[in-house]
């Protein structure tokens, strides 16, 4: 006979996996850790600098209690954490109006934050930003994964994810879960804790779970629907439907935890009644008084509220009626989930439909946040609908509404919660303000991007290579978007040049303003000296400005668009030579974030986007010449290019050496016979190749004819770009020789190659000078370009010496600068060596030099774009 088996594999029938099973718990397990922290990092991502001020309240109530230890509001040495709205004075003391539970949630993170050194005082937006990470944002990415798991238990098919997914991603993008998402509210802490209340409970029902795990969740259970009322009493009658389910399930040998549990998590709420109010079950705004959000009947005020919710579901959150309509669908199949989520929804709706408040200031329907989750679990119900076609209609349904409801969402969460004209529409002022350029800052977008990356590497790692280059410059372009603050964006030489041509003007009718000296006087017009190419790259910008889309030149996001096409290009470029992915990915972000490029295109002035335009021109040219041969394209990108910078024009018989050279990826005279001899035979053998430079040449010959014509009209030469013009230029100082002279030499190589920084007493230690650095020191990755092999590398030392002697002979190095703002136009040289005389995977030199040249190149970020340390 066999032996029994021990009790620890007594388990029931049910709980015997299938393979099917299991693959299906492996996927449900990684794709639970996936969406919590993706959408954790989105959350982090968009916490913004005006919930943070606006919201201030639960922040002081967070520092009130880790600064000083106790629950009353007074007593901070910062102006802006002195209390305001939302309190009332008890007993000497001004306290919130507010449950404790959010305070106290944000305790806790504050006490690790304050040990590494942060605090409200010194660091209010970044500390208040890490408790909200940690707290709201944390909470509802985990409410997520619970509205996820949930639908999977409801949708028939075990092994599919995928409308259990979109339901999860409805709910947290396309409600107004996401706006609040990044503030320390009560409400959104309050339906987190809800969610996964219910979760756990519906855990109870079907499964047949062990005693100990059973006894466990329901522990859980009632421990976070204590927790819910600590923080909020909005869905205090959710808590008592959830209670009610529990008691329906008849698992009465669970009673004892759940009700246990449920005490633990009122136990906060009663101690802070009882130390501030000397009452336990005097409530904070029962003790302030707050009658607006006491229930009472009233038709008039219930039918003012239902029009009230009606108007600001359908115009902020429109998927939440399709969430209805699907827990309708839902209640056939599973009618006690289905049930209980509608008993939820309705009995929040009944309380806020008989209360005075709507909530003074929302982006969308705040009071209805509870209720969300339950709405948006609904959308699988319509998995359960047979008809093919009702199937595919309501599957385009389902994805207009929620892409809409996101695109709602997302600018809420971008712009800012505190919004008090509930009469107006709020998404049409806060795209106006938008496209005005009233952006707000995100203090955690930095620090978050390279956590984010990594969690995204197994996704990445299956896409193929050119999906693979546009993720990574998306990536790219976020980060340089967040990273960059654009102090130099008024400097919209080339914007204001473009709107006038798109008038039928060369140059401007009225005087520019004082703060752009650079346009030159001519009779009654105004010309900038930027070459033509310059001023057409930016005629998409100013075509959005004349339809009304922008109001002013979007410096800052056409930086960031730069920087974008850079990363791609050069990771595109990287084919030239054999290598593994990860260095691939380190080679293409080194000319944007391990150098001076990410500083001054951060700068985001006109001369800063010329200098982004000509390393993207050279990149791209690059590429479409030695890895994707395609003459046209090269053509056109070294136009842009050298129409940007016009000393490029001196890489010239470079590309043409490219497109004529066998060596270059040209077809091979191999096909000769070998005596042939005839020059004209030979010349016909090159006739393709012939036919490809010709068709590079076409586009530049083409701006080149309408530069000339351009510099004719304005300044009667066709070699006059007007820079001599700029009144009282060539009195200064650096241009006593002239615009350039073998005199400037010494002085552009002592700031290019030889100029150090200056020590400070306090971090970062170190700062540049705002003229000049060297360019090894702010990127020690360059001296990797003293390596040998290569096959272009003798090519590319011709090149880049070429273009250092003429940046050299420019009288000025380059004014208001990180390191030298020229050299951008040497970095696709010099990436080109860097690739070639390196091997297959990153070494340990280039993984040390590149780290420490991204911390240089971040540290003069701050320095310049966000501390201004740096002054003249």
């Amino acid at each position: 006979m066999h032996s029994p088996a021990p009790d620890s594999l007594r388990l029931p029938r049910p709980w015997f996996p299938s393979v099917q099973f299991s693959r299906a718990f492996r996927l449900i397990g990684t794709t639970n850790l996936f969406l919590f922290l993706s959408l954790w990092f989105i959350y982090g991502f968009l916490i913004n600098s005006d919930n943070l001020k606006a919201f201030r309240l639960q922040q002081i109530g967070v520092e009130a209690i880790g600064e000083r230890g106790h629950f009353y509001l007074e007593g901070s040495k910062s102006a802006q954490l002195q209390p305001l709205g939302d309190t009332f004075s008890h007993d000497g003391h001004i306290y919130p109006a507010k449950q404790p539970g959010q305070f106290m949630a944000g305790a806790i993170a504050y006490f690790f934050l304050h040990k590494l050194g942060l605090n409200y005082v010194e660091h209010y937006l970044l500390t208040a930003a890490l408790v909200t990470f940690l707290t709201t944002s944390a909470l509802t990415a985990l409410a997520a994964v619970a509205v996820f798991r949930i639908a999977r238990d409801l949708e028939d098919d075990l092994s599919s994810i995928r409308w259990p997914l979109i339901t999860a991603l409805i709910f947290g993008l396309a409600t107004t879960v996401l706006p609040y998402s990044g503030i320390a509210h009560h409400d959104a802490i309050a339906t987190a804790y809800l969610v996964l209340a219910v979760y756990l409970a519906l855990r109870l029902w079907p499964a047949n779970l062990p005693p100990q795990a059973a006894a466990w969740t329901a522990g859980g259970a009632g421990l976070l629907l204590g927790l819910t009322v600590t923080t909020s009493m909005l869905p205090f009658f959710m808590v008592l439907v959830v209670g009610a389910f529990f008691i329906s399930l008849g698992k009465w040998k669970l009673l004892l935890p759940f009700v246990t549990g449920a005490i633990a998590g009122l136990a906060p709420l009663l101690v802070y009644n009882g130390i501030s109010f000397g009452n336990p079950f005097l409530l904070p705004n029962v003790a302030g008084k707050y009658p607006d959000t006491y229930f009472h009947l009233n038709w008039s005020n219930f039918t003012d509220k239902l029009r009230f919710y009606a108007r600001f579901v359908t115009l902020y959150v429109p998927v939440f009626w399709l969430g209805l309509a699907g827990l309708i669908c839902l209640w056939r199949k599973h009618r006690r989930e289905s049930g209980l989520f509608l008993a939820l929804i309705l009995v929040l709706s009944f309380y806020i439909l008989n209360i005075d408040s709507a909530g003074t200031c929302n982006y969308g329907p705040r009071y209805l946040l509870p209720a969300m989750p339950f709405a948006a679990i609904g959308i699988i119900g319509f998995r359960h609908i047979r008809l093919k076609p009702a199937q595919f209609a309501l599957s385009g349904l389902v994805i207009a509404v929620s892409l809409y409801s996101i695109f709602v969402n997302v600018v809420g969460a971008m712009h800012g919660a505190m919004y008090c004209d509930l009469g107006r529409f709020a998404l049409i002022p806060y795209l106006d303000a938008m496209t005005h350029g009233q952006m707000r800052s995100f203090p955690l977008a930095a620090w978050l991007f390279f956590p984010a990356i990594l969690c995204y590497v197994p996704a990445l790692k299956s896409l193929s290579e050119p999906r693979f280059a546009a993720a990574i410059s998306l990536l790219a372009g976020i980060f340089f978007y967040f990273s960059t603050s654009p102090d130099q964006h008024v400097f919209d030489y080339t914007h204001r040049i473009a709107q006038a041509l798109l008038s039928g003007h060369v140059g401007l009718l009225g005087s520019p303003g004082s703060w752009l000296p650079e346009l030159v006087p001519v009779g009654k017009e105004y010309y900038s000296v930027f070459p033509l190419g310059a001023v057409l790259v930016n005629i998409p910008t100013a075509i959005l400005q004349k339809m009304g889309l922008v109001r002013s030149w979007p410096a800052r996001e056409l930086a960031a668009a730069l920087a974008a096409g850079c990363v791609y290009f050069f990771y595109r470029l990287s084919h030239v030579a054999e290598m593994s992915r990860a260095r691939r990915v380190l080679v293409s972000l080194f000319p944007i974030f391990a150098t001076w490029s990410w500083c001054n295109l951060g700068f985001a002035g006109a001369w800063q986007i010329a200098l982004g335009f000509a390393l993207l021109g050279q990149a791209a040219c690059l590429y479409y010449t030695l890895v994707r041969r395609n003459p046209l394209l090269a053509g056109v990108w070294f136009a842009v290019a050298f129409g940007n910078r016009t000393e490029l024009i001196l890489t010239l018989p470079v590309y043409v050496y490219f497109w004529l050279s066998p060596a270059a990826g040209g077809p091979s005279d191999d096909s000769l016979p070998p005596w042939t001899e005839s020059i004209w035979r030979r010349l016909g053998a090159m006739r393709p190749r012939l036919i490809d430079l010709s068709r590079f040449l076409s586009i530049p010959a083409i701006l080149l004819l309408f530069t000339a014509a351009y510099n004719l009209v304005r300044f009667g030469s066709v070699t006059d770009f007007g820079y001599a013009r700029i009144p009282g230029v060539l009195n200064e100082m650096w241009y006593r020789y002239g615009l350039f002279s073998f005199h400037a030499i010494r002085w552009n190589a002592y700031e290019m190659l030889f100029r150090g920084m200056i020590d400070m007493p306090e971090f970062p230690y170190l700062r540049p000078t705002a003229f000049g650095c060297s360019i090894f020191i702010a990127s020690p990755f360059l001296f990797l370009l003293f390596r040998e092999g290569g096959k272009r590398s003798t090519l590319c030392w011709i090149v880049i010496a070429a273009l250092t002697l003429f940046l050299w002979c420019h009288g000025n190095t380059g004014g208001w600068q990180f390191s030298y703002r020229y050299g951008m136009i040497l970095l696709p040289w010099m990436f080109l060596l860097i690739v070639e005389n390196g091997g297959r995977k990153i070494a340990k030199s280039e993984a040390a030099l590149f780290i420490v040249s991204v911390a240089v190149n971040a540290i003069a970020v701050y320095e310049f774009l966000w501390a201004k340390i740096i002054r003249v």
